[in-house]
């Protein structure tokens, strides 16, 4: 089942191998046991050994087969959600490396929940999508980002409120992919769709408001991307998402800068670079440092402008 190695943990999970198990097939030469400085140990086998064990799983039946894909797609569904946060923290450096590691097998999970033999909804999909849209943004997968998006909202999930999600982070992935008509739909369609759900769906709303504020400073229409901007900001204050506070305000900071009130900008870009450090997740503080450098080449600061640059 597994693709690019795997943990003790999802060896565990999805074959149900107990760490003896696991030593007695290193001792048999079936597997190898990887360990990088700092990280969990990984397991893998070679790809012949791999092919072998597969087509003997076949033999066993379809069953059995099903089965173990149920368990793998859960065991790295739950490794998505639970790097979610991760990447939004002070350690997402090592939830980058941690989710890279599995990319392989996140693939294969999602081409399982989304197999039309399947026989069950999107929900899971969706979910997948839900939890990784900042890793691949972060690591620049946008391209196969939207096609696993895409994929996921051709098909009905249950749940409004995952369906909400997953239409702003279809929405984010297209706007950076270039597709700027349709992100926009999909943003617009999520807000509507978390207003209808209420108070529940307040942090999707904020996002989708959020990244809605982004798209239409894109296109030249800075009164309403000010205004949902600031309501995601209220939101986001109501909260107290200090990532997503500080993300809000460095996109308020962009779109006064780009009416030209660049004092206005730099209270709304110090105020966020403070959020940003006490969060401690450096893409944040590494952008407001360069909004801020751009904001004093904009006036007679060069030197000030250089220093956060290159900071």
């Amino acid at each position: 089942m597994f693709r690019g190695g795997f943990t003790r943990e999802a060896a565990e999970q999805v074959a149900g191998a107990s760490l003896s198990i696991l030593s007695a097939l290193i001792d048999k030469s079936l597997i190898r046991a990887n360990q990088w400085a700092g990280e969990i140990q990984r397991f893998d086998l070679h790809e012949l050994v791999r092919q072998y064990a597969y087509e003997r799983l076949c033999a066993i039946g379809e069953t059995e087969i099903r089965q173990a894909r149920e368990r793998h797609l859960e065991a790295f569904l739950g490794l998505a959600e639970q790097g979610e946060p991760g990447l939004h923290s002070a350690d997402n450096l090592l939830w980058i490396i941690r989710l890279e590691r599995d990319y392989d097998n996140l693939r294969a999970a999602f081409a399982w929940a989304l197999d039309p033999t399947r026989g069950s909804d999107a929900e899971q999909a969706q979910r997948l999508v839900g939890a990784l849209w900042w890793f691949w943004c972060l690591r620049g997968h946008i391209e196969e980002a939207c096609y696993w998006a895409k994929c996921a909202l051709s098909q009905t999930a249950p749940h409004d409120a995952i369906r909400a999600k997953t239409l702003w982070v279809s929405g984010f992935l297209n706007f950076f992919y270039g597709n700027r008509d349709l992100a926009r739909d999909q943003l617009q369609q999520s807000v509507t769709l978390c207003r209808r759900l209420g108070p529940s769906s307040n942090k999707d709303l904020a996002l989708a408001l959020n990244f809605l504020g982004w798209e239409s400073r894109t296109r030249g229409d800075l009164t309403t991307s000010q205004a949902n901007l600031e309501e995601s900001l209220i939101i986001r204050r109501e909260l107290d998402d200090s990532w997503g506070i500080a993300q809000s305000l460095m996109n308020l900071g962009f779109t006064a800068s780009k009416r030209g009130d660049f004092a206005r900008a730099q209270v709304f870009l110090e105020e966020g670079l403070l959020a940003a450090r006490a969060w401690g997740e450096r893409s944040h503080v590494a952008a407001l440092l360069n909004g801020l450098g751009w904001m004093d080449r904009c006036q007679p600061r060069r030197f000030e402008a250089r220093t956060l640059i290159t900071a």
